[in-house]
């Protein structure tokens, strides 16, 4: 009996020794903070995603007021709704480009290519 209570506490004496070096080295790691990353610089938006966000706002308020009014066709959902009013305000804007009246910026991107274009199949 005596071998039992002898091996019983040096198992317990074994067992209980490293338990306060792994807690310290655990405290120790939790306690550290991670560096903190620098926050990226957010890139401005195009003159292309201004457009879009504009007819996209143009087109919520039309969905709105349609919706309210219940002149929205059965079936219609917004992308739906979205996908056609969108391609109207485009065309209304390469209307308004071709007359002068604004500057697109799909407009003078086609007129960019041309300086791509210059001298290829000269010989």
């Amino acid at each position: 009996m005596n071998k039992t209570l002898l091996s019983a506490m040096v198992a317990a004496a074994l067992i209980a020794a490293p338990l306060p070096s792994l807690m310290h080295n655990a405290a120790a790691q939790t306690a550290t903070p991670a560096p903190a990353k620098p926050a990226k610089a957010k890139k401005p938006p195009t003159a292309a995603q201004l457009a879009e966000r504009e007819r996209i706002k143009k087109c919520g308020v039309e969905w709105k007021a349609a919706k309210a009014a219940r002149k929205i066709e059965k079936g219609m959902t917004w992308p739906k709704y979205w996908s056609a009013c969108n391609k109207r305000l485009k065309e209304a804007e390469g209307k308004k480009a071709e007359r002068g009246l604004i500057a697109s910026p799909c407009v003078a991107s086609h007129t960019s290519s041309a300086r791509h274009t210059e001298g290829v199949g000269e010989t």
